[in-house]
């Protein structure tokens, strides 16, 4: 049973920026996941409303406290994604 997996692959930012390092991961990523696992479906950034969250977020982190939080990775966002794809 060598069946192939369907994946539906969502990246947390737009891949239209042929350059950005993100944009070289998540094709890469994108590339070995159909290369041994199954066959991918790209699915365009969907916009929530947990992203503006997200951006006030790491706008209190960067004034009090001088660091950034990567809100658009986050476990929380993940889930959220999840859940709005399963429905």
């Amino acid at each position: 049973m060598n069946r192939r997996l369907k994946i539906g692959f969502l990246p947390s930012l737009t891949l239209v920026d042929k350059l950005s390092s993100w944009n070289i991961t998540n094709g890469y990523m994108a590339q070995v996941l159909e290369k041994y696992c199954g066959d991918l479906t790209y699915i365009e950034p969907i916009d929530i409303p947990e992203l503006l969250l997200g951006k006030v977020f790491n706008k209190a982190t960067q004034l009090l406290l001088k660091k950034n939080f990567m809100y658009y990775h986050s476990f929380y966002i993940a889930k959220k994604y999840a859940k709005l794809l399963t429905r």
